[in-house]
């Protein structure tokens, strides 16, 4: 283990955060997908998927 700077982990983070054009996510952004995830038809669909695989199995 060399001392020399920041762990290997933490650089690769931050060339990753370099690398990555994407601009950061919005508190108001992810609040409002959160939302939508939960009043979404994603339970509903995982309900079926699951009613479907016992049916088939």
């Amino acid at each position: 283990m060399s001392s020399d700077g920041p762990p290997a982990h933490l650089r690769y983070y931050r060339a990753v955060q370099k690398r990555s054009s994407a601009p950061p996510v919005s508190p108001a952004l992810r609040r409002s997908l959160a939302q939508a995830l939960s009043t979404s038809d994603l339970k509903p669909a995982t309900e079926r998927l699951r009613s479907d695989q016992e049916k088939a199995s």
